[in-house]
């Protein structure tokens, strides 16, 4: 394995440093066993939810997360770690991360960070079933609508009962012809 250089390590510092303080969430996982192409379709899944997977030294992540001002608990930097770093939406990011463990039983999720808070592995999976922001949205709409729908429905159902009782009086009591000329 070539060896980094000091210039090398500066810029994969930098990079890192600019990644944390960019992201609102990220998991650190140990990604041994983790083949090269499963690696790029977990890269590739991510994509789309504005996440990316990057893989580090334990040195150099702790030096990038300290100069973002991120705790990271020093023993969760042991063995190989890589980072799932979330840019915009973490919830969906890591539904994508959960599935792809569903899948193949790697990475293991070591630590997430949440908007500064650390939750262990085991919230993070909870965080994984629970409904991405746009499902949210879509059932606040709709319960915030059903109050309405039954108001609606029940003004309706008292027009069309009263277009019955008026109909019922008609057929019950037929005009009578009369001097405006009614039937006979």
């Amino acid at each position: 394995m070539a060896k980094v250089t000091k210039e090398k390590k500066v810029q994969i510092v930098k990079s890192l440093q600019d990644k944390f303080s960019k992201s609102v969430g990220l998991v650190l996982t140990d990604y041994h066993g983790l083949s090269v192409s499963q690696m790029q379709e977990l890269k590739k899944e991510l994509r789309p939810f504005n996440s990316e997977f990057t893989i580090a030294k334990n040195t150099l992540i702790s030096r990038a997360a300290t100069k973002a001002g991120t705790s990271i608990p020093g023993k969760t930097l042991a063995g190989p770690t890589a980072i799932l770093f979330s840019y915009k939406e973490p919830i969906e990011a890591i539904k994508k991360l959960a599935d792809f463990i569903k899948n193949w039983d790697l990475p293991k999720i070591k630590i997430g960070i949440l908007e500064g808070t650390i939750l262990p592995a085991e919230r993070v999976l909870e965080l994984s079933k629970i409904p991405g922001r746009t499902q949210l949205y879509a059932n606040l709409a709709s319960s915030l609508n059903s109050p309405i729908f039954g108001l609606v429905n029940t003004l309706n159902g008292n027009l069309r009962n009263l277009v019955y009782v008026l109909n019922a009086i008609k057929e019950a009591n037929p005009p009578t012809g009369g001097a405006k000329g009614g039937a006979n």
